[in-house]
Protein backbone atom coordinates (compact mmCIF):
# COMPACT_ATOMS: atom_id res chain seq x y z
CA UNK A 1 0.00 0.00 0.00
CA UNK A 2 1.50 3.35 -1.00
CA UNK A 3 1.18 6.59 0.97
CA UNK A 4 -1.66 7.96 -1.17
CA UNK A 5 -3.70 4.79 -0.70
CA UNK A 6 -3.06 4.86 3.02
CA UNK A 7 -4.24 8.48 3.28
CA UNK A 8 -7.39 7.73 1.26
CA UNK A 9 -8.03 4.68 3.43
CA UNK A 10 -7.78 6.73 6.65
CA UNK A 11 -9.99 9.49 5.21
CA UNK A 12 -12.68 7.06 4.00
CA UNK A 13 -13.04 5.22 7.29
CA UNK A 14 -15.96 6.23 9.41
CA UNK A 15 -13.85 7.72 12.16
CA UNK A 16 -14.71 10.69 14.25
CA UNK A 17 -13.16 13.82 12.68
CA UNK A 18 -10.74 14.45 15.55
CA UNK A 19 -9.35 10.90 15.40
CA UNK A 20 -8.99 11.22 11.64
CA UNK A 21 -6.99 14.44 12.09
CA UNK A 22 -4.73 12.78 14.67
CA UNK A 23 -4.09 9.78 12.41
CA UNK A 24 -3.37 11.95 9.38
CA UNK A 25 -1.03 14.15 11.43
CA UNK A 26 0.89 11.12 12.67
CA UNK A 27 1.08 9.73 9.15
CA UNK A 28 2.47 13.00 7.80
CA UNK A 29 5.06 13.17 10.61
CA UNK A 30 6.20 9.61 9.89
CA UNK A 31 6.48 10.30 6.16
CA UNK A 32 8.49 13.48 6.79
CA UNK A 33 10.88 11.78 9.21
CA UNK A 34 11.58 8.64 7.16
CA UNK A 35 14.82 8.75 5.25
CA UNK A 36 16.28 11.73 7.05
CA UNK A 37 19.77 10.86 8.20
CA UNK A 38 21.36 12.79 11.02
CA UNK A 39 23.46 15.64 9.76
CA UNK A 40 27.15 14.85 9.86
CA UNK A 41 29.21 17.45 11.63
CA UNK A 42 32.89 17.80 10.91
CA UNK A 43 35.01 19.40 13.62
CA UNK A 44 37.63 22.09 13.18
CA UNK A 45 40.56 22.13 15.58
CA UNK A 46 42.55 25.37 15.85
CA UNK A 47 45.87 24.51 17.46
CA UNK A 48 47.73 27.35 19.22
CA UNK A 49 51.42 27.86 18.57
CA UNK A 50 53.51 25.36 20.53
CA UNK A 51 50.57 23.43 22.02
CA UNK A 52 51.76 19.90 21.25
CA UNK A 53 49.17 18.28 23.53
CA UNK A 54 46.32 20.08 21.71
CA UNK A 55 47.71 18.82 18.40
CA UNK A 56 47.97 15.24 19.68
CA UNK A 57 44.41 15.45 21.09
CA UNK A 58 43.08 16.84 17.79
CA UNK A 59 44.70 14.03 15.79
CA UNK A 60 43.32 11.40 18.17
CA UNK A 61 39.81 12.90 18.01
CA UNK A 62 39.94 13.21 14.21
CA UNK A 63 41.03 9.57 13.98
CA UNK A 64 37.88 8.47 15.79
CA UNK A 65 35.51 10.73 13.84
CA UNK A 66 33.49 9.54 10.85
CA UNK A 67 33.62 13.06 9.41
CA UNK A 68 36.24 14.97 7.46
CA UNK A 69 37.74 17.04 10.27
CA UNK A 70 40.11 19.98 9.85
CA UNK A 71 43.21 20.63 11.95
CA UNK A 72 44.53 24.19 11.65
CA UNK A 73 48.04 24.89 12.89
CA UNK A 74 49.11 28.38 13.94
CA UNK A 75 50.74 30.36 11.11
CA UNK A 76 54.53 29.96 11.46
CA UNK A 77 53.83 27.83 14.54
CA UNK A 78 56.47 25.68 16.23
CA UNK A 79 55.56 22.36 17.82
CA UNK A 80 58.47 20.79 19.70
CA UNK A 81 58.05 17.08 20.29
CA UNK A 82 59.85 15.85 23.40
CA UNK A 83 58.30 12.43 24.07
CA UNK A 84 57.63 9.29 22.05
CA UNK A 85 53.96 8.84 21.20
CA UNK A 86 54.18 5.57 19.25
CA UNK A 87 56.45 3.49 17.06
CA UNK A 88 53.86 2.00 14.68
CA UNK A 89 55.48 3.60 11.64
CA UNK A 90 58.84 4.27 13.23
CA UNK A 91 59.51 6.26 16.38
CA UNK A 92 57.46 9.44 16.35
CA UNK A 93 56.23 12.05 18.77
CA UNK A 94 52.82 12.28 17.09
CA UNK A 95 49.94 9.81 16.76
CA UNK A 96 49.53 8.15 13.38
CA UNK A 97 46.86 9.80 11.25
CA UNK A 98 44.48 6.97 10.36
CA UNK A 99 41.60 8.91 8.77
CA UNK A 100 41.44 11.57 6.11
CA UNK A 101 41.68 15.10 7.53
CA UNK A 102 42.22 18.52 6.00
Amino acid sequence: MNIGSLIRHVCQKHLCPSLRVVLLTLLVLVVLSVGKAPTAHADTFDIPDGDVQALIDAINMANTSANLDTINLAPSGNYILTTLDNDIEGATGMPSITRKTT
